[in-house]
């Protein structure tokens, strides 16, 4: 028996796309560029921001997806960063976990930068099998299937042709790397035709897997 086939929990990933469009026009949309100043919180710092947004579309999701596919669990950025969830639930191999970030890219959202986005995977048996990462500004999905490719709205991607440092585009973001080695990372941007960050991971990814960009750091 493959790992795989232990999991009693069987993915539909089109309603997995449905509940995620669901949510993000519930409970994001209505607070882009509406956000009142006690809808905000910050959590490690002041660039770390949390909202109501992000809340309440994790909840959303950590309930209809546990009703959806029962037995799964859902852990998400925020649940974790309270203390109500734990990352630990991740060593269980027997589970299908769900993965979220509620709003990847808040800083972005309280900003009224549209480039922001909901992400989830699902790992089944210990592996991850399944991502989503949903624009919700430019309403597109990305959604991805271990060994059946990567696709947005329906339409197979491709990620760029290896290219020369001087001509290759890519993201990274010196803060998440200690405190010693950012100066490193800085110094290379002169390397390359573009080295930069979206603050949003998702909105990058969408541009790797896209072939718009040609690596992340």
């Amino acid at each position: 028996m493959t790992a795989l086939a232990k999991s009693a929990v069987k993915i539909d990933p089109d309603r997995v796309d449905a509940l995620i469009r669901a949510c993000a026009a519930k409970y994001i949309v209505p607070r882009f560029n509406a956000l009142e100043q006690h809808h905000i919180n910050t959590k490690s710092g002041p660039h770390d921001l949390v909202t109501i947004a992000d809340r309440e579309t994790e909840e959303a999701l950590d309930r209809e997806l546990t009703k959806m596919f029962p037995g799964s669990v859902v852990i998400g950025e925020e649940g974790i960063s309270a203390g109500n969830k734990s990352v630990d639930v991740l060593q269980d191999r027997d589970k299908t976990i769900w993965v979220a970030d509620p709003v990847d890219g808040t800083y972005n959202f309280v900003h009224g930068n549209p480039e922001f986005a909901v992400m989830l995977a699902c790992v089944v048996n210990g592996e991850t099998r399944f991502g989503w990462i949903y624009d919700v500004p430019g309403d597109r999905m990305l959604y991805a299937e271990k060994g059946a490719g990567a696709f947005i709205e329906g339409e197979r991607l491709k990620v760029a042709a290896p290219k020369k440092l001087p001509e290759s585009k890519g993201f990274t973001g010196s803060r998440y790397f200690p405190k010693h080695l950012r100066p490193l990372i800085k110094s290379f941007v002169k390397e390359f035709d573009a080295m930069h960050s979206l603050s949003c991971a998702g909105h990058e990814y969408i541009r790797l897997a896209s072939g718009q960009y040609d690596f992340g750091i």
